[in-house]
Order: structure tokens, then sequence, then C-alpha cells
């Protein structure tokens, strides 16, 4: 993802959430609008963080 320059909040952004839990942006929403009513799947494992990258 490229960067558009400073952010106005600290975090990530939903679309850099999705695609690290390996989930839909859409999905994100609802879960943040309390609407979702389908939970991940209990077999599906729990996504980790990555640490973040280190500058060269």
């Amino acid at each position: 993802m490229e960067s558009s320059g400073r952010r106005r909040t600290a975090g990530l952004r939903r679309e850099e959430l999705a695609q690290l839990a390996g989930v839909s942006v859409d999905y994100v929403t609802r879960l943040e609008q309390g609407r979702s009513r389908t939970p991940l799947s209990p077999g599906r494992p729990v996504p980790r963080p990555r640490a973040p990258a280190r500058p060269r």
C-alpha cells in the first residue's frame, strides 16, 4: 500500500487491517459497526501481527 502522507490518527487503516487479518474490508467495517452476524469460523487460525518493517 502506498502512503499518502501524514495521517490524522495513529493506527492501521481498514484496508491494512483487513489485509493483515486475511479478511475483507467490508467484514472489518461490519465488525466496527456491530453488524457482523457471521463471526470468523472457529477452525480458522487467529492471524498474528507481523513485526513492522525495519529501515535498512
